[in-house]
């Protein structure tokens, strides 16, 4: 679906959080202020994940709340040092020790991905702030 699509989207479902991955921004940084100004109307539901910081970096001063994924280490510092308001680590990742620490940076924190029901009921045990997965009836379920 293209962006218009998917924002159409939060329009109909006025409960749902829309999170936006970006693999890329095409023509950074006017990319990157083009997706900034389509988002900041819907600012408080979209958070706008990525594994690359500099794409996040990009997206300052739109409102947005912007989440570093990262899997194999954790790169918390790294997200802190950019101002990021979230991580979104693997789920191996998440223990915890990680969470409190993650947490006390002030950091929602969203693992990826998460697709079986109790995995899902240990994370939410956990305190994580959400659950990112490929089937969305197993997450509702747990």
């Amino acid at each position: 679906p293209t962006l218009g699509e998917v924002l159409a989207l939060l329009e109909a479902y006025p409960k749902a959080v829309l999170n936006v991955e970006l693999k890329s921004i095409p023509g950074f940084p006017s990319g990157a202020r083009a997706l900034g100004e389509a988002l900041r109307p819907w600012a408080q539901r979209v958070i706008v994940s990525s594994f690359d910081p500099v794409a996040l970096f990009g997206l300052r001063g739109y409102g947005l709340r912007r989440a570093l994924l990262f899997a194999g280490e954790d790169l918390g510092p790294l997200a802190q040092a950019l101002g990021f308001e979230g991580v979104h680590p693997h789920k191996d990742l998440v223990t915890g020790e990680r969470l409190a620490l993650w947490k006390a940076q002030g950091f929602f924190v969203i693992p990826w991905t998460v697709d079986d029901p109790q995995e899902a009921r240990a994370l939410l045990a956990l305190g994580v702030d959400g659950l990112i997965g490929d089937l969305p009836e197993v997450l509702l379920g747990a």
